[in-house]
């Protein structure tokens, strides 16, 4: 829970200017340059949580998301909530167990769990979010209108998702990983069996990346 809060903090908090702000003045008082990447990975507004990549951040609350999930719903149901049932001419109303608890907080909790992944701006990310997201929901729904229904309005919503997250952004690093692996598949064809070896990608990688694409 406090992972997915991080999100929160560093960007509508203003945690990530706070942290440049006190690593500049830190840099000054020791008279020392801040590194380049450092900053421009600060100024660029991304939340990073705990990690040093905001791309690690959002694939850490990819993989604990439903776990997450699963823990607040099991959580709020063994709490036992009653409330009272409507409708009811006893002077005092009949109470039964009710789900609308658990589903607020599943509710809760999964607006502050796209908020984070929403301030890591991370696309790939969000395209793994919707698609498990609406591979989810038509499994377990019944009836196929139901199912066609659920399907688009995620797939709409992750495409007003994507809009906002896109928002003045390059596909350079999308580039990058179409270099990435085609480099990798030409190391698998050269080396099949054994590989390049250990710490050996960069080397080869800069031998088979194009000049205009940036290093890794």
């Amino acid at each position: 829970a406090w992972v997915v809060l991080q999100g929160w903090r560093q960007v509508p908090g203003g945690g990530i200017e706070a942290t440049l702000e006190m690593a500049r003045e830190m840099a000054r008082e020791n008279g020392q340059e801040l590194p380049r990447a450092f900053v421009k990975r600060l100024e660029g507004g991304r939340a990073f949580g705990s990690f040093f990549l905001p791309n690690s951040y959002a694939a850490h609350l990819l993989l604990t998301g439903p776990v997450l999930a699963l823990l607040v719903w099991f959580g709020v149901r063994s709490l036992g909530f009653r409330v009272p049932e409507l409708g009811t001419k006893n002077q005092e109303p009949r109470t039964r167990n009710s789900k609308a608890f658990a589903f607020l907080a599943i509710a809760a909790t999964a607006a502050l769990w796209l908020g984070s992944l929403y301030f890591s701006r991370s696309r790939a990310a969000l395209v793994a979010a919707v698609v498990c997201g609406a591979a989810t929901v038509v499994s377990t729904l019944p009836g196929r209108r139901r199912k066609v229904l659920a399907g688009t309005i995620c797939l709409i919503a992750g495409i007003g998702f994507f809009i906002a997250i896109q928002h003045g952004r390059s596909f350079s690093s999308l580039e990058a990983r179409s270099q990435y692996w085609s480099a990798a598949f030409r190391m698998t064809r050269e080396n099949p069996a054994t590989g390049k070896g250990l710490y050996e990608f960069f080397p080869h990688y800069m031998r088979f990346k194009s000049a205009e694409t940036e290093e890794t």
